[in-house]
Formats: structure tokens, sequence, C-alpha cells
């Protein structure tokens, strides 16, 4: 019996160990951890799909702290005052504004910012921003609607998902 006690505490402690180094991987640098980026040489969001690489802009527009809570079974982010901030000021045109999700300055997919008032369709990953947000927003796929849901969600990505649930925004 004094064996089976020994060999569960050293898996405890070894579950704590693993758990407080995955802790310490978003904390150590939560600003970068998770992040939208706007892309680094303004790549027109109908050129996203056709270029290999992307790189993000050097500092994300929104980060971890710009987010209270992201509701992952409809993408749905409820920004801080900043964060709403952040998006007011960001000008848009028509052909909306290209972003990349990063994990860890990583691109995980990519999309774009898009108006209401646009009359142009874009089929992909969209963010729309309107100038009356109560700090809510929604990462959908598609503008005005998601044109072909038989493709796979870029929105699943499990370690967007990790690093939202280790920040303790997740919800």
């Amino acid at each position: 019996m004094g064996e089976i006690k020994k060999v569960r505490i050293i898996f405890l402690l070894c579950i704590l160990i693993i758990s407080a180094c995955e802790e310490r991987v978003v904390t150590e640098n939560t600003n970068d951890s998770f992040g939208i980026y706007l892309t680094r040489d303004e790549v027109l969001p109908t050129h996203l799909e056709a270029l290999s690489h992307i790189a993000p802009a050097d500092k994300p527009l929104i980060s971890l702290n710009e987010i209270v809570s992201y509701t992952w079974s409809d993408h749905t982010i409820l920004l801080t005052e900043k964060g709403r901030q952040i998006l007011d000021t960001l000008s848009l045109g028509v052909y909306g504004r290209s972003f990349l999700v990063c994990v860890n300055g990583s691109p995980k997919y990519h999309g774009a910012f898009w108006t209401l008032i646009s009359s142009v369709t874009f089929v992909g990953t969209t963010i729309i921003i309107t100038r009356w947000t109560s700090g809510i927003i929604r990462i959908g796929r598609g503008y005005p609607i998601d044109f072909d849901t038989s493709l796979p969600d870029p929105r699943m990505n499990s370690d967007v998902e990790t690093v939202l649930r280790l920040a303790g925004k997740l919800r």
C-alpha cells in the first residue's frame, strides 16, 4: 500500500508541474500569446487566399489585455473599453481590412474586418465593425452571410482555444 501512495503522489506532482508550465507559457508574455493583428503589408482581403505566407504587423491590434471574454460556441468577443476604442479608430473601406489571428506571433487563420455599409461580398472569416458597437464583436464566416458551410471552420483552431482557456478568457 505504501508503494501505491508514493506512485499516486509522484503522479499528482507531475500533473501539477505540467500544469504550472502550461500556465507560465501564457502568463509570461500575455500580450503576445493571443492577438488579432493587421497584416504587415496591408494585404487586401481578396488576396489572402492566394498568398502562401502573410506576415503580421509588429504588434497586435487586439491582445488578451483588450479581451474580457471569448465565447467559443459562437466566437463572440467581449472587449474592454480600450479594445472598443481601438476598433472605433480602425479605418475600413468597402473592401475591408485584412487581419490575422495569431498565437505566440504565429498566424493560425486570417480574415477581414468588414463594414455593414459595404456592398462587396466576402467569402472568408470576418469581423463586422460598426461605430455603435457595445464592445461585443463576433468572428463570423463571410459577408453578408457564410456562402460555403462545407469548408472547414478556421475559427475552431485548438491552439487558439488553448491559449484563451489558459488566459481565463474562454467561456
